[in-house]
């Protein structure tokens, strides 16, 4: 998928909200990183630009992104919208934390690391998101999902 045609698409979108969902993308710079756990060597780092969409449903305290349908538990915390995870399946084990803002514009934040029995993966994100409206979101998460099926 071209990250500047989606951040072009996105960024130029009015905002319209339903009352009880929120549409937004958040633009972030991140560092991700992959350990080797024997020798605590870092294997690999990458510093992408990334775009991700999110959804929320503030009635059910949920909220899904554009890349996956899965919605995921949210709390509210004061202005921001938070999702925490932890938890081990297939032998891996995840922590994440995400934060997102309740009044847009607003900061985006993601910790996250992975770990198996022989590497760990990290990524760590910060940003600002802005509102979109539904369309806007439909578009978005129809383009990820082409992209996706030609790759």
């Amino acid at each position: 998928m071209n990250p500047l045609l989606i951040a072009v698409l996105l960024f130029q979108t009015p905002f319209i909200q339903s009352s009880n969902s929120l549409y937004m993308v958040c633009r972030s710079d991140g560092t991700h990183t992959v350990t080797e756990l024997s020798s605590g060597e870092m294997i690999q780092k990458t510093t992408p630009e990334e775009f991700v969409m999110f959804n929320v449903d503030l009635t059910r305290n949920r909220i899904r992104s554009h890349k996956e349908s899965k919605w995921n538990d949210i709390q509210v915390k004061g202005n921001s919208i938070v999702q925490e995870y932890k938890g081990v399946k297939q032998g891996i084990q995840a922590n994440m934390y995400g934060e997102v803002p309740l009044n847009l514009p607003g900061p985006f934040l993601m910790n996250a690391s992975f770990t198996n029995d022989q590497v760990k993966y990290q990524a760590r994100s910060e940003g600002e998101c802005r509102e979109i409206d539904s369309s806007t979101w439909n578009e978005g998460v129809e383009m990820f999902n082409n992209t996706r099926s030609t790759s």
